[in-house]
């Protein structure tokens, strides 16, 4: 199937757009619906900075991260931001893995600061619109989105489903634990042909 119908299949749909000349930020969407009750949609609005993107000659990238190797975006939620219900700072990277899990080398990392009220109401995996809720989506929606990172690169490479692991050919649904497998120097290389490939469409 194309890309396009598997992405209608996911619960969760980031949009951040490359920078326009002569900044090196700009506004990303979010749209998604909770995976266990379609009836709760949404689509925000987040400020979001490209790392790869060298305005004014500068690729600063301020990282919150003590185990980020090489920076990709970084989303802010800011408190002032009417088109958002959380406020946070949020990076994506790939992950050196230490200090708490250096196994994990040339992964990718996704970690969140949030502001959060310690009630259950707010805080609890149950929760429909607190920083719990958002843990136990992130639980569900990252090992899709590794997968098809990794199926889309190696897509590209004419590797079949078989070479990425997945006995059933099924492109969007990982088997289980598939989403460890992603933990080699390939994620560098994927997020910098990721990068490579955002510049050129400046």
């Amino acid at each position: 199937p194309g890309r396009a119908r598997k992405v209608h299949l996911w619960s969760f749909v980031p949009h951040y757009p490359f920078p326009p000349p002569g900044r090196r930020y700009a506004l990303g969407l979010q749209q998604g619906v909770k995976h266990t009750n379609p009836l709760i949609q949404f689509v925000l609005i987040v400020h979001t900075t490209h790392a790869n993107s060298c305005h004014g000659n500068s690729t600063e990238q301020h990282v919150a991260s003590n185990s980020c190797q090489l920076p990709i975006y970084r989303v802010i939620l800011w408190y002032n931001n009417p088109y958002h219900f959380m406020t946070a700072w949020v990076e994506a990277s790939v992950s050196t893995g230490g200090p708490s899990q250096p196994e994990k080398v040339d992964g990718v990392e996704h970690p969140m600061w949030g502001v959060s009220s310690p009630s259950q109401l707010d805080a609890g995996r149950t929760s429909l619109t607190g920083s719990g809720v958002i843990d136990s989506f992130f639980d569900y929606w990252l090992p899709v989105l590794v997968h098809e990172m990794r199926y889309s690169h190696h897509r590209l490479a004419g590797k079949s489903h078989q070479a990425l692991g997945d006995p059933r050919g099924d492109p969007w649904k990982p088997t289980q634990g598939f989403e460890s497998s992603f933990q080699t120097g390939e994620a560098v290389e994927i997020c910098r042909n990721l990068a490579r490939g955002a510049s050129d469409r400046k």
